[in-house]
């Protein structure tokens, strides 16, 4: 069965506590009035809202990235890591998984909606998830050491240059 049809059934992969929801509304009104919810908590997981008609990139200033992350890490124990922190304004978390097993690859990206939040991150260096230390630095726009592009933003595959 596909995606949709288990989603509907509620049969969903039950050792994630993620998903992916997609709306249409008639009325774009609607639409800014739905981006105000991101950020929100549902359910003890904060949500994120966002369009589906933009190209996918953000704005590398504003993100870091994180390496040497838990295989099974969450989206929320990083957005409660930075959280805790004292960093708010998460606008996006993005952790990279294998596309067959969705298993995570060790790092991942997270998007804040300032720059000054972004260095605060960055100054933190490190962090640990899990009794796992991880490596926090700044997002840039070249390709990453290991070849990845920042179409991975967009769900995009890793492409060796």
């Amino acid at each position: 069965p596909n995606r949709k049809v288990l989603a509907i059934k509620g049969l969903l992969n039950k050792s994630r506590d993620t998903c992916n929801g997609y709306v249409l509304f008639k009325e774009e009104s609607s639409v800014e009035e739905a981006l105000k919810l991101s950020g929100t908590e549902f359910k003890e997981h904060h949500i994120i809202v966002d369009r589906a008609d933009t190209d996918g990139q953000v704005d590398l200033g504003q993100s870091v990235y994180l390496a040497g992350l838990p295989r099974d890490v969450s989206e929320e124990a990083v957005w409660r890591h930075f959280t805790d922190k004292g960093l708010d304004g998460i606008t996006k978390i993005r952790i990279i998984r294998d596309h067959k097993t969705n298993t995570g690859l060790g790092f991942g990206f997270v998007s804040f909606d300032e720059k000054r939040k972004c260095r605060q991150a960055v100054e933190l260096a490190t962090g640990v998830i899990g009794n796992k230390t991880f490596r926090i630095k700044k997002a840039r726009n070249n390709a990453l050491k290991d070849g990845m592009k920042p179409s991975v933003w967009q769900g995009g595959e890793k492409k060796k240059r």
